[in-house]
């Protein structure tokens, strides 16, 4: 099938990718993702929209207005979300339709608290983050950021629906095959067409970006999932990739990149592991090599940067354990390495 990356529509955020796909680029103010992908797939019966941006005016607004110049009626649109961080599904319960639905991956539900306080989701990390070299303080300013005009969607929201793995979705001529990746997020799903060759990846697969991964409580080595799905993805033919952010990309080729990074990581950590045994996972977080902006003058990592680096390292920490490569010990009210 033709694909058509660069067609511009009259909207600078519109994008066409093919006949009927097309992709919305939504303004994350504040964040340095600078903007999100949501996909419009427009069908006369019933059209899809997957992942929204926050739950701000610049992200409603933007969404509006380019359903609107596309044609696409909210009546006959349901949204769809690869996963529920809330830059991919803010918005979403300002802009569902009553009588339509937003269908969110099964096991997110479970993880964020959908139905209940979202402090759920945060407070859940708090008695190991302690334990792996957090003070209270740090925790609540770590975990307590929030960008400006970052809300979640209305998570007491009537119109709420589980996706299973291998659920399908049509619109039009497309029909999306619901694929589970865990790993950014436990529930977390790609969405496939088979006939056209088209994968969405959300925040599975990035291309000039790798996504975040972090430890989720009674997931002992989310790390190992994630590189699972990524060679589960390996077995797809796509045309094409469409990730949540940034460009879209050759989908085999960027899951071998990605498998280097992490064994390099993890050759990293176990290195750093044997070199100075007994650290906390906050001490080796400081010492593995980031690739951080940092501002003029500071050293370190900047605090909002420290969330998504120390939970990696202890994503990558549970992955040598959880192959016997590393110890870990407890002493001194701390979790050490060895």
């Amino acid at each position: 099938m033709e694909i058509l990356n660069n067609r511009k529509q009259e909207n600078e955020h519109i994008t066409e990718i093919c006949k009927d796909i097309y992709r919305i680029q939504i303004p994350l103010n504040g964040s340095s993702l600078g903007t999100i992908n949501s996909y419009v797939i427009r069908g006369a019966d019933r059209s899809l929209l997957i992942d929204t941006g926050y739950r701000a005016e610049p992200c409603i607004e933007t969404i509006r207005s380019s359903l609107s110049l596309l044609g696409v009626r909210p009546e006959k649109t349901d949204i769809l979300l690869t996963h529920f961080h809330n830059d991919h599904s803010g918005a979403a319960t300002d802009l569902i339709h009553p009588w339509r639905k937003i269908y969110v991956p099964a096991q997110e539900y479970q993880f964020f608290g959908i139905g209940d306080d979202p402090k759920v989701y945060t407070e859940s990390r708090r008695p190991r983050y302690l334990k792996e070299g957090l003070s209270d303080e740090e925790f609540e300013k770590m975990m307590y950021i929030t960008l400006p005009g970052s809300k979640g969607p209305d998570f007491f929201a009537g119109q709420f629906s589980p996706v299973d793995d291998r659920q399908t979705f049509a619109a039009g001529e497309y029909t999306l095959t619901a694929i589970h990746t865990p790993g950014h997020t436990p529930g977390h799903m790609c969405y496939w067409d088979e006939a056209h060759g088209l994968m969405f990846t959300g925040d599975h697969i990035l291309f000039d970006i790798s996504p975040n991964i972090i430890p989720w409580p009674g997931i002992p080595n989310i790390l190992g999932l994630y590189l699972y799905s990524l060679q589960k993805l390996q077995n797809y033919p796509a045309a094409i990739a469409l990730p949540g952010h940034r460009q879209p990309g050759s989908l085999s080729a960027r899951i071998d990149e990605q498998i280097r990074h992490h064994k390099q990581r993890l050759n990293e950590c176990e290195s750093l592991v044997k070199l100075y045994p007994d650290k906390t996972a906050l001490e080796i977080t400081r010492l593995l090599s980031w690739k951080i902006r940092r501002p003029r003058g500071t050293r370190g990592i900047p605090l909002p940067l420290l969330r998504y680096a120390f939970g990696e390292c202890l994503c990558h920490l549970d992955y040598l354990r959880f192959q016997k490569k590393i110890e870990q010990t407890f002493s001194g009210g701390f979790y050490r390495y060895r």
